[in-house]
């Protein structure tokens, strides 16, 4: 079954306050809903010289190893700087009945007039996103 299992978001230190701030609300939502949070610091980071567009790809990578063994487990990555208002369980059910409609389909990525925005994005735990 696909679940969304965790929320993965990766700071930088140039927004630190909107970071926590942002971090706050998804852990709320996380807890209400039964799904992990994982924060991402730019210490915390495999190599800080390498630009923080490209850590939180990294940052996923690694989620991604960690949940690929259950079967139909999806990540939702976020930016430092993006918060979760709809703490309503409306708001899972909805991803849930998406990732449902997209079996075989491994990322959701959005895009907006500047093309393709990875401010949020969703992807499934599985070898094909290593």
């Amino acid at each position: 079954m696909n679940t969304l299992r965790a929320v993965i978001q990766s700071d930088t230190p140039l927004i630190k306050q909107y970071a926590d701030l942002a971090a706050f609300s998804k852990m709320e939502w996380c807890g209400r809903h039964r799904v992990d949070f994982k924060r991402y610091t730019y210490d915390q980071m495999a190599d800080p010289a390498i630009h923080p567009a490209w850590q939180k790809v990294r940052s996923l990578v690694r989620e991604v190893c960690r949940y690929m063994d259950e079967g139909g487990a999806w990540l939702w990555q976020t930016d430092a700087d993006y918060f979760v208002t709809d703490m309503t369980l409306a708001g899972k059910d909805a991803l849930t009945r998406l990732l449902a409609e997209y079996p075989d389909v491994n990322a959701i990525i959005g895009c907006d007039e500047n093309g393709i925005n990875s401010g949020s994005w969703l992807l499934r735990a599985c070898a094909v996103n290593i």
